[in-house]
């Protein structure tokens, strides 16, 4: 993996730890489709606020290994696939009385493909309803909704959008017959039941004292599920953030035998809203949110824009086909003026507790993660 392409897997896993820290339940999210938003404002950053950036997606990289790695994604995010569909797509609103560097936009055409499109922000409804059918659209009508008018303050300035959408099948897939209820272990006696898939093939599959591992190859071979399923039942919160490591992790993928293994995973489907300030805040991106200290001249030519939200919605559906999964990270721009180990022949994974899961493509880069609990 090259020096980009182990500082986005090391986000993404941390990105998911921080996550799943913050909420209850089931998580799902796109670690990909946040720091290509990210790579984009990174272009109209200065100062510590362009740092502060670049700090969280490629430290010790320079912007331009940043740009190229994030273009060469949305290149693959763009090109066609007998097997997998995969979709991104950019997009700047900009308020219709305001105007942005040229060189920005000419940025985002060229190394993001991304379009934009001039909006009435004071017509929230009207803003909400073009975005949402942007949003509705990139995704082939799996997201429907991502914004609403509440979240569209008249005095926004510019709204940036990246929209991922996957679509794959399994290169085996489970036997729909074979799927029935069986209980999913929440602690030592709590149980309830889920719908659970089950298949018997060679997977490349891996385990430890700490866990075990298995992937689940997609039709074409280039994307595959990971699935981390920790030895301890009812601790994974303990797990996820103390006991896995990106260093295991990769050793994980490194070490994996294919052998004969039954797997036992439920069919699901969740989505999830997230503020990402808060957690943003916590990688060190701080700057962007303060209006004394934010500086994004690169957009406008003059300091007079911060960030106030990032949000994204993320959605997930697996069954015994294959997998669907999308997601939209919101960027809010508004004036400063503003306040704002050993292997047997047959393995059995049983994923009947809490596990966590991740898309990633043949470079390991992360498209899609969660936690199942």
């Amino acid at each position: 993996m090259s020096n980009i392409s182990n500082a986005q897997f090391d986000f993404s896993l941390h990105f998911l730890k921080q996550l799943n820290s913050a909420n209850s339940g089931s998580i799902v999210c796109s670690p990909i489709s946040l720091t290509l938003s990210l790579a984009m404002i990174l272009f109209g950053a200065r100062g510590q606020t362009s740092l502060e950036i670049s700090n969280i997606i490629g430290p010790n990289l320079n912007d331009s290994q940043i740009y190229e790695h994030f273009s060469k994604i949305m290149i693959k995010l763009t090109s066609e696939d007998p097997f997998v569909t995969l979709i991104g797509a950019n997009k700047i609103y900009v308020a219709d009385e305001f105007n942005i560097n040229s060189d920005f936009e000419n940025f985002i055409k060229d190394k993001f493909m991304g379009g934009l499109e001039k909006i009435n922000f004071g017509n929230t409804i009207l803003a909400a309803e073009i975005i949402n059918s942007f949003a509705n659209a990139s995704t082939r009508g799996f997201i429907e909704k991502v914004i609403g008018p509440k979240n569209i303050d008249p005095i926004t300035r510019i709204m940036l959008l990246n929209v991922l959408y996957f679509q794959a099948d399994w290169q085996y897939k489970f036997d729909e017959s074979k799927t029935k209820e069986r209980d999913f272990y929440l602690s030592g006696n709590e149980t309830r039941t889920e719908f659970m898939m089950t298949i018997q093939k060679k997977y490349y599959y891996y385990e430890n004292e700490d866990f075990e591992m298995v992937s689940l190859p997609y039709l074409g071979k280039q994307f595959k599920m990971i699935i981390i399923l920790p030895k301890e039942p009812f601790n994974h919160d303990h797990f996820l953030r103390n006991v896995l490591a990106t260093e295991s992790l990769l050793k994980a993928l490194k070490k994996s035998r294919r052998i004969l293994v039954n797997v036992i995973i439920p069919k699901f489907k969740m989505e999830l809203t997230t503020d990402l300030s808060v957690i943003l805040r916590q990688f060190g991106l701080t700057d962007s949110f303060d209006h004394t200290k934010a500086d994004f001249e690169g957009i406008t030519n003059n300091k007079t824009l911060l960030i106030t939200e990032i949000w994204q919605k993320a959605k997930i559906a697996v069954c015994e086909s294959g997998t669907e999964a999308a997601a939209i990270t919101t960027v809010k721009i508004i004036p400063l003026s503003s306040d704002g180990g050993s292997f047997k022949s047959i393995k059995h994974f049983n994923a009947n507790h809490s596990f966590s899961y991740h898309i990633l493509d043949e470079v390991n880069n992360i498209y899609f993660s969660g936690v199942f609990k």
